[in-house]
């Protein structure tokens, strides 16, 4: 039996399967873990332009903040000159004289507005202190609602849901909900048509870790090439202001380790998504940054 031909045959056949089936597994083996290894590079490879990136951005916005320190106390100085001429003049002006009276009161509306801007380029180079405090985002919403200057052609509508406590800086959040409301309406009314229905819908509801926030506006919303732009330094499509706004929106929220993003559709309005993680996460964030207990 053992001797026979056709038993020597069947075991050649069985070791040539044998063998293909080895090598075949072997190759197939080898193809997956090159598979792992070239997404892993890949991931690495992405990972690694990402830190690139966020070391130039860091470097730019470095340099940026030096040299908006430089500039804001250069022309803080002459501005403050300025406005004590202006005050000097003011008191020497006769009353009545209304003509002269308008032309000043442009120029120290001027000076403010310079003023003001300085402030914010200061403000951005600077990393604000948090105090944190406990509060219903919802309560915080209704109260800027009601200090907002809304004009008089846009409804508000409010859809807050929202039943966690955050544990943040009210002031600071409050300063991002009143510049994303701000320029909602900003955009609405410079679009100028008679025909349509402005309106403001703020919402926010509950995540697993945190809450949501979004201020909707209808307006003319924001051109696709423009809105990674939005939230750069200095960049502003609005006839007025240092485009500062959004940067320090941004800045704030990521500070408490939130995060914004823009769902925009060109024609049907901008919607500015904000979210807040709850109280652990934004102690942790405000403690490593801060330094503080």
């Amino acid at each position: 039996f053992w001797d026979t031909w056709w038993f020597r045959y069947i075991i050649a056949v069985l070791l040539i399967i044998g063998l293909w089936l080895f090598f075949n597994w072997r190759t197939s083996d080898i193809v997956n873990k090159n598979k792992e290894l070239e997404l892993l590079v890949e991931g690495k490879i992405v990972e690694i332009r990402q830190i690139n990136e966020r070391l130039l951005s860091q470097e730019k916005l470095a340099n940026l903040g030096k040299l908006i320190t430089v500039v804001s106390h250069e022309l803080r100085n002459p501005l403050g000159t300025i406005r004590n001429a202006f005050f000097s003049l003011n008191e020497m002006i006769a009353p009545k004289d209304q003509t002269i009276n308008r032309v000043m009161e442009r120029a120290e509306r001027n000076i403010q507005r310079c003023d003001t801007i300085i402030k914010e380029l200061l403000d951005f180079t600077r990393l604000p202190k948090l105090c944190l405090e406990t509060v219903q985002i919802n309560d915080l919403i209704r109260e800027v609602i009601e200090e907002s200057n809304i004009h008089e052609t846009i409804e508000v509508r409010l859809k807050l849901d929202a039943t966690h406590a955050l544990h943040i800086d009210i002031e600071q959040i409050r300063r991002c909900l009143i510049n994303l409301i701000d320029n909602a309406c900003h955009a609405m009314l410079d679009e100028i048509d008679s025909n349509k229905r402005y309106r403001l819908t703020i919402s926010s509801w509950d995540g697993s870790n945190g809450i949501f926030v979004v201020i909707e506006d209808n307006g003319p919303g924001i051109p696709l090439e423009l809105r990674k732009k939005i939230f750069e330094p200095l960049f502003s499509t609005k006839g007025f202001g240092v485009g500062m706004g959004l940067p320090i929106t941004k800045q704030i929220v990521e500070l408490h380790q939130g995060r914004i993003e823009v769902d925009n559709s060109v024609g049907n309005g901008t919607a500015m998504r904000i979210f807040l993680p709850l109280f652990s996460r934004s102690k942790k964030i405000y403690n490593d940054l801060i330094g503080m207990e």
